[in-house]
């Protein structure tokens, strides 16, 4: 822009760009359908300052107690190991150790072909560390 418009100062050329928000509703309310497309426009100076402020406000402050303890107990090691117990008959070791790698909660949300396939390239790792160790070891007795 300063290049094109070189009569302007330094200060003055930010307020020549202009942001353009557009939105759309998208809903199957017979009432929406008519709704048209929405636009805001603001020059870039003051879009800063929007995403500035925005970026400074505390939105956990203003969440209700009930969905701050949901968020707290989505984030929670315990609450998804429970989840996974209840939900399967049995945790096999190897997948209680690929969950101390991963998470509980990747556990819970794994098709049981995709748990396969991580236990699966988790004990290759394992044996191929094992074999790797036993090699440097006889490695150092020999000489």
């Amino acid at each position: 822009v300063r290049n094109w418009l070189p009569f302007l100062n330094k200060n003055s050329a930010d307020s020549c760009i202009i942001v353009i928000w557009r939105w759309w509703k998208i809903s199957v309310r017979s009432v929406d359908r008519l709704s048209r497309p929405g636009e805001l426009r603001e020059s870039h100076e003051d879009f800063l300052d929007d995403t500035m402020a925005l970026c400074q406000y505390d939105y956990l402050d203003h969440l209700s107690d009930s969905l701050l303890l949901f968020r707290q107990l989505c984030g929670s090691e315990e609450f998804w190991e429970q989840a996974v117990r209840r939900s399967c008959k049995t945790v096999s070791a190897e997948v209680a150790s690929l969950a101390l790698e991963v998470g509980w909660r990747s556990i819970f949300f794994s098709s049981k072909l995709h748990l396969q396939n991580l236990c699966q390239i988790r004990s290759g790792r394992t044996k191929y560390h094992q074999v790797e160790a036993l090699a440097k070891k006889s490695a150092q007795e020999h000489w």
